[in-house]
């Protein structure tokens, strides 16, 4: 276990991380929207930076008030579980990484948008939503379909 956990992990990411700076690390965690081909997604980044928005918010709100509700609680685990899966991006960012790590940050988006116009009604909060959706995965949307063809 010991050997397949720590050690072969440790030697695979020296041989396979080109990262080695703070820049190039940054860099890593917040890629241009031409990383993987032509397509010009910027979904690899506004997707944690979203949920390092609602971080900051809610430990901002906890500050403020001293306390949790049930739906900071809710949100702040949430935010939680994607943050941690972000760090998938590292040490090698392809697109399998980024696929998985964005996977549980997508319902966290459609909540951004939902949160945000939280005076309006339902409808309308839920129309925003999807089309939040749409907009920022349409460009891969296309592009996978041109693949397909």
């Amino acid at each position: 276990m010991w050997l397949q956990s720590f050690v072969h992990a440790f030697m695979w990411r020296q041989q396979a991380s080109t990262v080695h700076t703070f820049p190039a690390l940054i860099a890593n965690f917040f890629p241009s929207c031409h990383v993987f081909g032509s397509c010009s997604s910027y979904v690899w980044t506004a997707l944690p930076l979203v949920c390092l928005i609602l971080f900051f918010r809610t430990v901002a709100n906890y500050l403020w008030k001293k306390r949790f509700d049930e739906k900071q609680a809710a949100v702040f685990a949430a935010v939680m579980v994607c943050l941690a899966s972000w760090m998938q991006y590292y040490p090698v960012l392809c697109p399998r990484h980024t696929y998985w790590a964005i996977a549980p940050m997508i319902g966290v988006f459609a909540y951004f948008f939902w949160d945000l116009l939280k005076n309006e009604n339902a409808f309308y909060r839920s129309v925003v939503s999807l089309l939040a959706m749409a907009l920022l995965f349409q460009a891969d949307i296309t592009d996978r379909i041109q693949e397909g063809k």
